[in-house]
């Protein structure tokens, strides 16, 4: 069996950031890595039809893998749909995560679906780093922001 997971989160940044952040190469190694996860873009085309391939190292272990993805629907500002796989033959599943961002008064609202993980993953480990990784992107897209009111005043 496979489940899904949901994570909303709220945004203090334009909309424009948040949704260019999920397809610049380097702001999603900022704000991918994790404490415990470095990750290391191998290939990387933030367009439709285009596809990343990421390999993620453990920093507490030798464990290192790939996923490599693909962007199946991008609707600009508004939502990112894409599939990803692991780079191993005896990983079959395909997970596909969606992400909707709509404006509000103080940035952005993200809403994060992500459905066909594994039974065999943790679920609380998948909402853990989701969390994280979400918190990190936050914190580069609103400095950003923060940066660039700073140069205006």
């Amino acid at each position: 069996m496979a489940f899904s997971i949901r994570v909303d989160k709220l945004i203090q940044a334009p909309i424009s950031r948040v949704y260019k952040a999920f397809l610049d190469e380097q702001s999603v190694v900022q704000w991918m890595q994790r404490k415990d996860f470095t990750c290391q873009p191998l290939h990387f085309d933030g367009r439709e039809g285009g596809g990343y391939r990421i390999r993620f190292i453990s920093t507490a272990s030798d464990l290192s893998y790939v996923m490599i993805g693909e962007f199946n629907e991008l609707v600009l500002n508004e939502r990112i749909r894409y599939t990803e796989r692991m780079d191993d033959p005896f990983w079959t599943a395909r997970v596909e995560t969606i992400i909707q961002l709509k404006p509000t008064v103080k940035g952005t609202a993200l809403t994060l679906l992500q459905s066909g993980i594994p039974d065999t993953v943790s679920q609380e480990g998948v909402q853990l780093a989701w969390d994280e990784c979400l918190r990190q992107l936050a914190c580069l897209v609103e400095q950003l922001t923060e940066s660039l009111h700073a140069r205006t005043r």
